[in-house]
């Protein structure tokens, strides 16, 4: 097999699972900061769900590749049913846990008012089509345990050109339809998940990949056959379920860091552009799952088949992928930063003489420094215009996407380490091995980039930079952690 044409189906495939989520962003941008700032608190929540989704597809990808590898095909459909039922079950679990909870969770990144509504209704509204994409990325798992990383690729394609459709329809109120704004963002991705789910079961039924859903009934899960699937996906639910653990903790110190404009109103600008950063990262994190999803299954083949030197080598082959793909991110995101985070923060109520007096005024500042405008806001007044709150407003998202380029630039060269994590972590998802990409990013997160953000917060008072600083370092041992346990090689004779 050739690593690339594995990973480009997959990377491409992540992308259009999370299309739909992108393009609520970038619409979203259009509403204003404080719905921005709300959609992305409710990001946070939903990884957080996906994180529990690999207690079942980190051992559905391990044992049906495994079982694929050995030629034990009926085997292999055979785990991929019982799968599917497990992921069912996880489906309605997270729906019912984000209707009910919703609002005690989103009440954990100190919202404001305003974006405490927003977030609920927005919540509340995605929660079935959540349950949707549970199912589907299940099935996806089944596929690609099976070494086929395609079919995904085109059932979401499809779908996702549906989701961009329904948006425009239902956020701005085209073609007679009810302005929804961000709940139309929510209704849209809802709909489409829904729609995704049967295009991805019809390929599962009628045999249009490796896989197949016939016989499905006749595969019950069973206690024996679960307790398979959480040896290895507890340890992966633990290393995803981390990053977003700690995300709503690094949002909290965000938001914590507040900000007094001049006409009295306190916001959080460092949330919004933490927000609006991770919004920016998804773009590198497709290739990087990509990368992940490339070693797993030809790792778990080569081990059914008894080669676990060909193993080692397909798993370094990805690193090395992974590490170019994470300097060329860390370039893009150097140079073209600010542009890629403007895409997420374009709404403003300024009119357009003052808005442009805004803009030239941000520009001087940030020629002379990482200040905040409204330092200089005298500059203003002495050049003949009045500090509204259009042009405040216009200010304070300048400053916000200063920050989000600096977020950017220090995310983007911990990726070159972090694609290690990624790519090695993959191997060690294909062997069935998942504890040790889990010890690392557990180590990473709560033993560095947690405990390092409150230092430099509350000792060095770096402000925004110690949220920035923080994650580079968390990002910087993970990467390591992984690569030098992964050269032990005992994950080549784990059982699974």
């Amino acid at each position: 097999y050739n690593i690339w044409q594995l990973a480009w189906p997959a990377a491409l495939a992540s992308i259009l699972m999370n299309f739909a989520h992108i393009v609520d962003r970038m619409f979203i941008g259009m509403l204003g900061r404080d719905p921005v700032t709300a959609v992305g608190f409710t990001g946070s929540l939903i990884w957080l769900g996906f994180a529990l989704v690999e207690l079942v597809t980190a051992g559905v990808v391990a044992i049906v590749a495994r079982c694929w590898g050995a030629g034990e095909l009926d085997e292999a459909n055979a785990s991929g049913h019982r799968g599917l039922w497990f992921g069912c079950a996880i489906a309605l679990f997270l729906v019912a846990a984000m209707e009910l909870l919703a609002p005690f969770l989103l009440r954990l990144y100190g919202p404001t008012p305003e974006q405490y509504a927003i977030g609920i209704d927005y919540l509340r509204i995605f929660a079935p089509g959540f349950g949707a994409l549970v199912c589907a990325f299940t099935v996806h798992s089944v596929f690609v345990g099976s070494g086929d990383t395609r079919t995904g690729m085109y059932a979401f394609a499809a779908v996702n050109i549906l989701n961009v459709f329904l948006n425009w329809l239902l956020i701005f109120g085209n073609w007679g339809f009810p302005r929804m704004g961000v709940n139309g963002a929510a209704l849209a991705s809802s709909i489409s998940a829904f729609v995704g789910l049967g295009v991805i079961l019809a390929a599962y039924r009628f045999g249009w990949s490796n896989a197949s859903l016939k016989g499905f009934f006749r595969h019950p899960p069973v206690w024996r056959e679960l307790k398979r699937f959480f040896k290895i996906g507890l340890p992966a639910m633990g290393h995803s379920i981390t990053r977003p653990l700690t995300g709503v903790i690094m949002i909290a110190l965000a938001s914590s860091l507040k900000t007094c404009l001049p006409d009295g109103r306190e916001v959080n600008l460092v949330a919004t552009a933490f927000t609006i950063g991770m919004s920016t990262l998804i773009f590198g994190q497709f290739l990087s799952n990509g990368l992940m999803a490339a070693p797993a299954p030809l790792v778990g083949q080569f081990l059914g088949r008894g080669e676990p030197l060909r193993a080692k080598e397909s798993a370094q082959k990805a690193a090395l992928f992974g590490v170019a793909i994470g300097c060329l991110l860390a370039g893009v995101y150097i140079l073209f930063g600010r542009e890629l985070a403007q895409i997420f923060l374009q709404g403003s109520s300024t009119p357009v003489p003052l808005a442009a007096a805004a803009e030239r005024l941000a520009g001087f500042v940030r020629a002379e420094g990482p200040l905040l405008p409204w330092r200089v806001a005298g500059l203003l007044g002495s050049g003949g215009y009045s500090l509204t709150r259009p042009v405040l407003d216009t200010l304070a998202n300048q400053r916000v996407l200063d920050m989000s380029h600096n977020y950017l630039i220090f995310i983007g060269l911990g990726s070159i380490f972090s694609s290690m994590a990624w790519t090695f972590g993959g191997g060690f998802r294909g062997a069935g091995d998942t504890a040790p990409p889990m010890w690392g990013a557990i180590l990473a997160n709560w033993a560095v980039k947690v405990p390092v953000a409150l230092l430099l917060i509350h000792v060095f008072h770096l402000h925004d930079f110690s949220i920035w600083l923080a994650v580079m370092l968390s990002q910087v041992f993970e990467g390591l952690f992984v690569a030098l346990w992964f050269r032990r090689g005992r994950w080549m004779t784990k059982k699974v």
